[in-house]
C-alpha cells in the first residue's frame, strides 16, 4: 500500500453498484445461467438482483448463451416485489412509438437459503422471461437455483477481487474505495464507517475502561442534497463513557461468543433513542452519537475486525454498516461479510496503520543515538538540552514527511520548585513560519488558558490532544472541530457525543479549537503529545500537518505509537539532563 493516491475517495453519495460490482455479477451470472439456456433451448432471460428494503441501487443483467451484460431497464427491484406481492407476477411494459405494442415478463422471485432455525427467506434478486415461452415444470426451479448461486459466488468472489486488485492504493483511498462496495456485497444504505482502536487495552480485548475507539472514515450514502450531514469521523469513544455502550456490548458478546460473525443493533421500539442488540434484547443502550439529520439510521451492523496469531486473537475495531430500515440480512450475505472482514483485518494488521515500518523504527534508533551522545558530552545545562533537540528536530526534518514539527522543553520560573510556574521554551522548529523560537505559558490563572494553547493544554492535561478539520489560511485559518475541554476535571468530550448535552448551558466547557495559536499560514490538523517521565510532563512534541500529509504519519495505532515512544525516548534524557 506504498502508492498514494486520493481518487477513490468520496464521502458522500447515494448506494449505487459499481462498475467492477456489475461486470463481476454479469460474468457469474452467465456462468451459472448459460447451461440452463442451452439446455431448455432459451434465447434470453433477464435477471435483476437487489436487497429487499433496501434504498440500494439495482441492476438487471441480459442473459444469452454467447454473453452477458447489464441493461438500463425501467423498474427497480422495489417494483418487482410489488408486482409479486400485490400483482399477479407479470410485468407489463408498454413499447414506445405509433403501434403502441407492449411486452410482458413472468416474473419469479430468487431466495436466498433460509438461516438455520428460520423458516422466512430473503429476497436475493428476480428472473424475467417473456410471457408464453413453454417451459417445463422443472425448468424454473432450476433456473432460479442456478440464479441464486450466482449470485451469492459473485458477490463473495467481488470481495476477493477487490482485495487483490486494489493493494497499491494508499491506505485512506483503500478504505473509502472498499466503502463503495459495501452497499452491493451487504445492502448497507445509510452510511458505513471504520470505528477503530489504538489502544492495547482494546486490542486485546481485555475489559478496561480506558479502552478507546475512534471513527477513523466514514462514508454516507446519502443523496448529495444532504452532503451537509455531519459525519462522525474524527469523533473518541472510550468504553467509560456511557455513550459506549453499542461499542460495550458489541466487544461483551465477543469475548462470550468469539465465533459471531458480526453483532446486530436496532432502534428499541419504546424508545427509539436507545439501541437493543439482538438476541438480547432484555437491555438497551444509548446511540453512538447524538448528530441531527441522522434519524434515519434504524440499524447497525458491527462487523468485528479480528487479526488472527497463532493462538492470539486483536481486536482491531469495527466497520460499522447502518441501514435506514430495520430489515432481515439475507443468510448469504453472512460469509460475504466474514469473507470481507477476514480480508481486511488482515490487511489492516499488517498496514502502517497498525505497524512501525522500517523507517519508523531506524528514526527512534538514530534519536536514541543522538540522546546517548548528549548524555555522554561534558557541557551541561539548558545549551545540552537544547542542543539535543536540535539534533533530533534535524533528524524529524529530514526523515519524517509532515511540513511542521517542535520540541518544547519545560522551564520554570525564580522561586521555589513546587511554587514556580512553568512554560514550554521551544527551539529549533521546523516548518514554523512566524517563530524560530517561542515561549508559551504552562500554569495560567483560569482567565488566561485559552491563550496559553493546545501544546501547553496538553501538559496541563498529561495526555495526547489532536485538533483537526483545519481550514483556510493566515488570519482566515480557522477549525471544524467538535472538540470541547472541561479543564476543571480533566475532560474531553465530543460534541456529536450523546453525553455533551451539558456543553451548551455551562461555559466552563471551551471549544478545543479555541486554544490553537498558529505558528504557520495553513493547518488542517495539530497534534501535542506530552514528554511524561512518569506522572511528571517534562515538554511536548508539537506537530502540524496539512490535507495532503500521508495519514499514515500522523493517524492509526502507528502513527500514535511512533510519537508516543519518541516522547518517551525524549522523557528519560530530559529527566537525566535535569529538566522538571
Amino acid at each position: 500500500m506504498a502508492a498514494k493516491s486520493d481518487d477513490a475517495i468520496c464521502y458522500v453519495g447515494m448506494p449505487r453498484m459499481t462498475q467492477s460490482g456489475r461486470d463481476v455479477l454479469a460474468f457469474h451470472l452467465h456462468r451459472y445461467v448459460a447451461i440452463w439456456l442451452r439446455r431448455h433451448g432459451r434465447d434470453r432471460v433477464l435477471v435483476t438482483v437487489g436487497f429487499e428494503k433496501s434504498a440500494c441501487e439495482s441492476t438487471t443483467v441480459a442473459l444469452s448463451v454467447g454473453q452477458s451484460r447489464a441493461v438500463a431497464v425501467g423498474w427497480n427491484f422495489d417494483d418487482l416485489i410489488h408486482t409479486c406481492q400485490y400483482g399477479d407476477g407479470r410485468l407489463r411494459l408498454e413499447q414506445g412509438g405509433d403501434d403502441g405494442d407492449s411486452v410482458s415478463y413472468e416474473v419469479t422471485p430468487v431466495y436466498d437459503d433460509a438461516p438455520e432455525g428460520v423458516t422466512s427467506r430473503a429476497l436475493l434478486a428476480f428472473v424475467l422471461i417473456l410471457r408464453g415461452d413453454k417451459l417445463t415444470p422443472e425448468a424454473m426451479p432450476e433456473l432460479s437455483e442456478q440464479v441464486a448461486e450466482a449470485v451469492r459466488a459473485g458477490r463473495r468472489n467481488a470481495v476477493r477481487l477487490f482485495f487483490d486488485d486494489n493493494k497499491a492504493l494508499a491506505m485512506k483511498a483503500f478504505l473509502y474505495r472498499l466503502m463503495s462496495h459495501l452497499p452491493e456485497w451487504s445492502g448497507c444504505d445509510h452510511s458505513a464507517s471504520f470505528i477503530l482502536t489504538s489502544n492495547l487495552e482494546a486490542m486485546t480485548l481485555e475489559d478496561s475502561e480506558r479502552a478507546r475507539f475512534s471513527v477513523l472514515a466514514e462514508r454516507l450514502f446519502l443523496e448529495h442534497e444532504r452532503a451537509g450531514v455531519e459525519r462522525l469521523v474524527g469523533m473518541s469513544v472510550s468504553l467509560g463513557d456511557a455513550s459506549s455502550g453499542i461499542l460495550r456490548a458489541a466487544i461483551a458478546r465477543q469475548r462470550r461468543e468469539p465465533q459471531v460473525p458480526f453483532h446486530v443493533f436496532v432502534r428499541d421500539g419504546e424508545d427509539p433513542s436507545q439501541w437493543v442488540l439482538q438476541g438480547e434484547e432484555h437491555q438497551s443502550f444509548p446511540g453512538l452519537h447524538r448528530v441531527s439529520g441522522r434519524d434515519d439510521e434504524s440499524m447497525y451492523v458491527l462487523v468485528p475486525l479480528l487479526a488472527q496469531e497463532g493462538a492470539d486473537t486483536e481486536l482491531l475495531g469495527f466497520l460499522s454498516l447502518a441501514y435506514r430500515t430495520n430489515t432481515e440480512l439475507a443468510a448469504s450475505i453472512g460469509p460475504t461479510i466474514v469473507e470481507m472482514s477476514d480480508k481486511l483485518a488482515a490487511t489492516l494488521r499488517f498496514s502502517p496503520l497498525y505497524t512501525l515500518r522500517a523507517r519508523k523504527l531506524w528514526i527512534l534508533t538514530q534519536t536514541r543515538q543522538a540522546l546517548a551522545r548528549t548524555l555522554a558530552a561534558p557541557d551541561e545545562g539548558t545549551a545540552k538540552v537544547e542542543q539535543l533537540i536540535g539534533e533530533v528536530s534535524a533528524l524529524i526534518g529530514r526523515h519524517v514527511e509532515i511540513p511542521s514539527f517542535a520540541i518544547g522543553y519545560i522551564q520554570r520560573s525564580a522561586g521555589p520548585l513546587q511554587s514556580a510556574r512553568r512554560h514550554l521554551r521551544y527551539v529549533h522548529p521546523k516548518g514554523w513560519s512566524h517563530f524560530d523560537q517561542l515561549e508559551l505559558a504552562v500554569d495560567v490563572d483560569p482567565a488566561d488558558r485559552v491563550d496559553s494553547g493546545v501544546s501547553s493544554l496538553a501538559v496541563r492535561l498529561a495526555r495526547p490532544l489532536v485538533l483537526a478539520g483545519g481550514h483556510g489560511q493566515g488570519e482566515a485559518l480557522a477549525f471544524r472541530n467538535y472538540l470541547f475541554v472541561h479543564e476543571e476535571s480533566a475532560q474531553l468530550i465530543d460534541a456529536r457525543s450523546p453525553e455533551a448535552t451539558m456543553i451548551a448551558d455551562d461555559a466552563s466547557w471551551v471549544r478545543l479549537s479555541d486554544y490553537y495559536k498558529p505558528v504557520r499560514q495553513t493547518a488542517y490538523a495539530t497534534l501535542a503529545y506530552p514528554i511524561l517521565f512518569g506522572h511528571e510532563a517534562l515538554g511536548v512534541l508539537t506537530i502540524e500537518v496539512d490535507k495532503d500529509t500521508d495519514w499514515l504519519w500522523w493517524t492509526g495505532f502507528g502513527g500514535q505509537l511512533f510519537w508516543e515512544l519518541l516522547a518517551a525516548e525524549l522523557a528519560y534524557a530530559f529527566w537525566a539532563l535535569g529538566v522538571r
